[in-house]
């Protein structure tokens, strides 16, 4: 606290440069200006501090908590913490703990308690070292599953909002944990339509909301009426859909709704201009969406029949629904490789006859593996080999094509 302080005291008396200055003038208006410029640089250098705790730091942080305590001759993290990863990952990691909950476990506090001044240890950790240990937020890519040429207005996102409970053990309960980037929107969302914050339906506290963010902004500059601006910046994607729309395309849902939407914008000046049947030669658009449920997480489910309407059947959709019947022989739940596989005379057709291009988005640890895997053995069976020869070098010869394209995260 005393270099925070420091800090503070040497910003504000930076004013006191124009002192001589404002003397000179011999006018009672400098003096006034003189105390609004110190007391001025006072109060920033306090809005700094609050606004980097608040914009900048991620509070549940883990990782570099190891770097702190090592630079403090006080305390040091207890011997099972420092030295074991599993029982720091099972501790930490696990129960999703924050850097000054890990600090309390290092002085031997009882984190599961309500911290007070009388059962809670103070570290004199200097603010410079706060700074350089704790790393700022990092910005949360989202792809947008919208077209410019049907919403030229609008960018539409398709977020998973993160909710989950973290893992209970003899030192830390169990806890609700949300994403920050996903609740972040959600807060947008509701505030934007004026609806209210959705109740913890996963885990957590009963009752308890998400997290409440500053969405107005400093002074309310985010926002007008009911319209909220939002700190955002486009990157530009690799992701696009063939030039010609006689190439086919087998894709997954997101971003692919806004190819969708494309190619519908597209047809609907082609017919306006030369008719239906000026669709007939247009290459097929097949799209696998696997999920849960189509109950809960079917997205956009109300859009899909327009859309195969206004592209006169040159769009067709297959989905997976893995908690639903029907399931495999065997008992096992069906996704989206397994309706691949269904449909392989249909995916071989496009890609080995049609020249159509492949786009898989989504989870690049088990989901874009097996879409792989399957693509690659649909393509070595349609020319007479197998998937493991054949198929591999379909596949290799597809992505330096550029004609598998992915958009996957871990």
């Amino acid at each position: 606290m005393k270099r925070l302080s420091l800090s503070i005291i040497v910003l504000s008396f930076s004013s006191l440069l124009s002192l001589p200055k404002l003397l000179s003038l011999s006018n009672l208006n400098a003096f006034r200006d003189f105390f609004f410029l110190f007391f001025l640089s006072f109060f920033l250098s306090l809005f700094f501090v609050r606004f980097f705790f608040s914009f900048f730091l991620v509070y549940p942080i883990v990782q570099r908590i190891q770097i702190l305590c090592s630079k403090l001759t006080l305390k040091i993290l207890p011997k099972e913490l420092n030295t074991n990863k599993e029982v720091y990952h099972q501790i930490v990691a696990d129960g999703c703990l924050k850097a000054g909950e890990v600090l309390q476990l290092a002085a031997g506090n009882d984190i599961r308690a309500v911290p007070t001044s009388e059962n809670t240890t103070p570290w004199p950790i200097p603010f410079d070292m706060i700074v350089s240990s704790i790393p700022r937020l990092q910005p949360r890519y989202f792809s947008i599953s919208s077209s410019p040429k049907l919403t030229p207005n609008a960018i539409h996102v398709t977020c998973v909002v993160l909710k989950y409970s973290s893992v209970a053990n003899e030192r830390v309960e169990g806890r609700a944990v949300y994403g920050v980037g996903s609740n972040f929107l959600l807060n947008l969302k509701c505030a934007s339509n004026g609806e209210d914050m959705p109740l913890i339906t996963n885990g957590g506290a009963a009752g308890a909301v998400v997290p409440t963010y500053a969405i107005e902004g400093p002074r309310g500059a985010y926002r007008k009426e009911n319209v909220y601006k939002v700190p955002v910046h486009v990157r530009r994607s690799t992701f696009r859909l063939p030039t010609n729309p006689k190439s086919p395309v087998i894709m997954g849902v997101a971003p692919f709704r806004g190819f969708v939407q494309e190619r519908v914008a597209l047809a609907r000046r082609t017919v306006e201009k030369n008719g239906p049947e000026a669709l007939a030669d247009w290459g097929r658009i097949v799209l696998f969406y696997g999920c849960r449920k189509s109950t809960e997480d079917y997205l956009y489910k109300d859009e899909w029949p327009q859309y195969t309407s206004e592209l006169s059947g040159k769009f067709e959709m297959h989905t997976s629904f893995s908690r639903e019947p029907p399931y495999k022989p065997d008992g096992g739940k069906i996704y989206v490789q397994d309706l691949m596989w269904e449909q392989r005379e249909v995916v071989a057709d496009c890609i080995l006859n049609g020249k159509g291009y492949v786009y898989i988005c989504g989870d690049a640890k088990s989901m874009s593996r097996a879409v792989e895997d399957v693509l690659a053995r649909i393509l070595g069976e349609a020319k007479g080999g197998s998937g493991e020869v054949e198929g591999v070098q379909e596949v290799k010869m597809l992505k330096e094509r550029s004609r598998l394209l992915l958009d996957v995260w871990s």
